[in-house]
């Protein structure tokens, strides 16, 4: 039987970040109960990623992304994404991930994806819509990206997209089967034992006993802003977050890792927190009592029509402002400074920016100098595949490199953008008839390996650091 392909959709609030760590970080030990969880970013390093890979690894972000547009927009980084998940599905079963699957474009995505590989089973995670929705606006105050108030929230599109659970699990089923969907829920008294985390549930549907001793815990992952902090950045947000010419990614991420520190660090009382009233929290779930039933019966075999057991509506309110109009015209007129600080600083940066690409072109041009006066018509030889050899394969694009070589076993048989394979250095016979080019930044140890084979330096070899690369 061919091997899994599991799919963790990861429905907004729904823990997604912290299982993404915990199988990153314990990447290794899944291995040796048969699933894999590739590391495309790493893997296919000429191929441009989200930047949230740096947490998990994986390149399903950017794979759903492919078709925000459209099928025939997706790039051609969607077939060699596809070809290194399908090479790892031929000895392992394989896991990925993305939040993205629930709310960007997911029936054709899906639609592409059985068209690549036959086996796909999908695991999918549910909160209780007025718990998911009220972690969702603290997030999106948190990030800088909303400014209103929880009820301006509500009747954002985004508040209507994610709460209709059913329609998504229909598309889901129709397009690979239901039998293939394993529908979850998102409550400590629904996982698979008392007292589970996440993780924990996570393993029981890969079928794997969780040794405590075994497993590394990947730590608190996404918290919330608490307490006067929210109010803080609600009013940030309508000076900077909402307001600025910046890239909108920037404007998400800029800020949002100081107000959490300060946040967690001072504000001690960091318990369950809502934004409804207790009656509003009731009217809003009545709207999805009948939707919710139907998944219960549907996709779970409850005859009772209970999908959700926690039955709580009673929880304490996020603070309120308790800041006077001084105080919060105070706020606002140290956020305007700051922004425009900021916005000093980025025309600084800019120039600076301007500045070193006028002396990189520069470097390259006495880098270029040097190799067309040192190689004496020797081949190219590159040693070290890492991220610099990279940046120097795209600087020196006019030059044919013959062989990129490294001591990492490892990294034999990768294959940069450029088409050259990598080799172990222990498999060149001739140095001789290369001029080799040492691309780290770390170079004593290289550097006593090439005078220990004869070569000199500045005649056989040089270091791309020395020339400012």
């Amino acid at each position: 039987m061919s091997n899994i392909l599991l799919m963790h959709i990861g429905m907004p609030k729904t823990g997604s970040t912290a299982l993404q760590s915990f199988l990153f970080t314990n990447r290794n030990i899944l291995e040796k109960y048969g699933w894999r969880y590739p590391l495309l970013a790493s893997e296919l390093p000429d191929v441009q990623g989200h930047y949230s890979l740096v947490t998990n690894g994986n390149f399903f972000y950017d794979f759903i992304h492919e078709f925000e547009y459209g099928m025939d927009t997706r790039s051609d980084d969607w077939d060699e994404k596809w070809n290194q998940v399908l090479k790892h599905l031929e000895s392992k079963n394989v896991i990925i991930s993305a939040e993205a699957l629930s709310v960007h474009e997911t029936e054709k995505f899906l639609a592409g994806a059985v068209q690549k590989y036959h086996n796909i089973k999908i695991v999918i995670y549910l909160r209780r819509q007025d718990r998911m929705v009220e972690s969702f606006y603290n997030n999106r105050i948190r990030d800088g990206v909303f400014d209103g108030t929880f009820k301006d929230y509500l009747d954002t599109d985004e508040v209507r997209g994610m709460c209709h659970f059913f329609p998504i699990l229909e598309l889901i089923s129709r397009i690979i089967g239901k039998e293939n969907l394993i529908v979850k829920v998102y409550e400590k008294r629904q996982f698979s034992r008392q007292g589970y985390s996440i993780a924990d549930d996570f393993l029981d549907i890969l079928n794997i006993e969780k040794n405590q001793n075994e497993w590394k815990d990947s730590g608190t992952i996404n918290p919330s802003i608490y307490g006067n902090y929210y109010n803080i950045r609600k009013i940030f947000n309508s000076i900077y977050g909402i307001n600025s010419d910046l890239d909108q990614e920037v404007r998400d991420w800029e800020y949002n890792d100081l107000f959490m520190q300060v946040s967690n660090f001072f504000h001690k009382d960091k318990g369950e927190r809502g934004y409804f009233a207790k009656e509003e929290r009731k009217e809003f779930l009545d709207r999805f009592a009948l939707e919710n039933e139907q998944v219960a019966r549907d996709y779970l075999n409850r005859e009772d029509g209970i999908l959700f057991y926690d039955d709580r509506m009673d929880y304490p309110l996020y603070e309120s402002s308790q800041y006077s109009n001084f105080e919060e015209d105070t706020i606002r007129i140290f956020s305007a400074m700051i922004c425009a600080q900021n916005q000093r600083i980025r025309v600084c940066m800019q120039d600076y920016d301007a500045m070193r690409k006028q002396c990189n072109f520069l470097r390259k041009k006495v880098l270029m100098l040097a190799i067309e006066q040192k190689s004496r018509m020797r081949k190219i030889l590159l040693f070290a595949a890492g991220n610099k050899c990279r940046e120097l394969i795209d600087i020196i694009r006019e030059i044919p490199i013959a062989v990129i070589a490294d001591n990492d076993l490892a990294k034999e048989g990768m294959v940069f953008k450029n088409e050259t394979k990598v080799v172990n250095a222990k498999k060149i016979k001739n140095w001789s008839e290369y001029f080799t080019i040492v691309t780290c930044c770390k170079t004593d140890e290289i550097e006593m390996q090439l005078q220990g084979l004869g070569l000199k330096k500045e005649m056989d070899y040089i270091l791309a650091r020395d020339y400012g690369l």
